[in-house]
């Protein structure tokens, strides 16, 4: 069973550490981070600047080393689904990083009511230094690594 302590409400995307946004957090007794469970969503833009498309790489780079499985939404090319997403974290700005809920993560919907917004590219940069980041998204789907030694993840700091 889950060492799940409490679960605490707040405003959409206010008054939360990570801006989860949905109203509900579970809390785990080590940390005040919410747990993640579903598939990590990248929201970027192919039109972003030239700041923004190098911390989407990184996200990408980080996700793909650590053996998370993501989808990507171009914000660029799907504005009806960007301005549900923005809406939910309440920022404007690329990238983002949300958790689709599990019975949405391979169905290809962009229903935005399905996702978690989990933070920004500084926001899970600062869970990844912390050493949390397994801890915040244990919950989401992974592939088979051939390789999970630190030392690779070396060049994304």
């Amino acid at each position: 069973m889950e060492d799940l302590v409490r679960i605490s409400g707040t405003a959409g995307g206010t008054g939360d550490p990570l801006g989860v946004g949905l109203g509900v957090k579970v809390e785990d007794k080590e940390s005040e981070e919410p747990i993640a469970h579903g598939r990590v969503v990248l929201l970027t833009s192919h039109c972003a600047g030239i700041l923004e498309k190098s911390q989407q790489d990184r996200l990408r780079h980080l996700f793909d080393a650590l053996g998370y499985k993501y989808r990507e939404i171009d914000g660029a090319d799907s504005p009806e689904i960007r301005k549900q997403l923005v809406e939910r974290s309440g920022k404007g700005s690329y990238p983002q990083v949300f958790i689709s809920s599990s019975s949405s993560s391979g169905s290809g919907s962009d229903d935005a009511g399905c996702y978690v917004f989990m933070g920004d590219f500084n926001t899970v940069f600062e869970i990844n230094e912390r050493g949390r980041i397994h801890a915040v998204f244990r919950g989401c789907e992974r592939r088979p690594l051939r390789n999970r030694s630190s030392s690779s993840l070396s060049s994304l700091h």
